[in-house]
């Protein structure tokens, strides 16, 4: 049976825990030839989760900093020769600073910027002279911060300008990019249980579970299993007719429009 996938070649960022490990190994799955890397010192858990899958090519590249040009570059010119040039980017690597914005540094405002907006800004520039022959489809990572503005995360300006921007950005590069049939989309989890955000989850000393399930339609926070459907869908030619579009997994969040008052009640 051939895999929704199959043969293609795509590139992870962020895939050694998480969203990118889930989705590396739904999307091999389903046929796809992986090119993975994380700033983390390695990614043998997820390489030992692909084993398995012996009809799989991986290239990994641990220990990069997706924020520097020089890295970028070399993590997808190492990937074209191991295992092809990329039909799907999913930009899932994201890393934030909390602050109050009176205690604010610059330092914790640029680490921020530079690690949600513009390492998906580096990883595009450096995917479009490698898709633009055959197209394909970009899929960058937003989050609900960027439209809830700042009741979604206390602490969180930096976080939410980022992925405001992340959604403009998106849109942007969708119209751009549309005249060699490369598909740009976003997809906005609401708060999702992986290994980067259990303090926040865990260790904040509020009770973040309960705020977030009790605002949302769907009362229970999201594993990152509840994301691989639709990267895996917008990774596909099934969704071959959209693009420029966000996508939310939120649990319904945004829409029961309560989420600022139960932050109100610990506040």
């Amino acid at each position: 049976m051939v895999g929704r996938l199959e043969n293609k070649k795509v590139y992870i960022t962020g895939a050694a825990g998480g969203q990118g490990q889930a989705a590396a190994l739904a999307f091999a799955r389903e046929g796809a030839h992986l090119c993975l890397c994380d700033y983390k010192s390695n990614l043998d858990e997820t390489l030992g989760l692909l084993k398995e899958l012996i009809n799989t090519r991986v290239f990994a590249l641990p220990s990069i900093d997706l924020t520097s040009e020089s890295d970028v570059d070399n993590w997808f010119k190492q990937g074209v020769n191991s295992i092809g040039a990329p039909d799907v980017l999913y930009n899932n690597a994201s890393n934030a600073r909390f602050s109050p914005m009176e205690h604010m540094s610059i330092d914790d405002w640029n680490f921020t910027l530079n690690n949600e907006l513009t390492l998906i800004f580096l990883a595009v520039k450096r995917a479009i002279p490698e898709m633009k022959a055959r197209g394909g489809s970009i899929i960058n990572t937003g989050s609900i911060a960027g439209m809830a503005g700042g009741g979604a995360f206390p602490g969180g300006l930096a976080h939410a300008a980022t992925k405001g921007g992340v959604l403009a950005m998106s849109t942007f590069m969708a119209v751009e990019l549309a005249q060699y049939n490369i598909r740009v989309n976003t997809i906005s989890p609401g708060l999702v249980d992986t290994p980067g955000l259990k303090p926040f989850l865990d260790d904040s000393g509020l009770p973040i579970r309960k705020i977030f399930s009790d605002a949302q339609l769907i009362p229970k926070i999201a594993m990152a299993k509840d994301i691989v459907g639709l990267s895996l869908f917008l990774a596909s030619d099934e969704s071959a007719m959209i693009t420029g579009s966000n996508f939310l997994i939120d649990g319904g969040l945004i829409a029961a429009g309560s989420f600022r008052s139960e932050m109100q009640k610990v506040q």
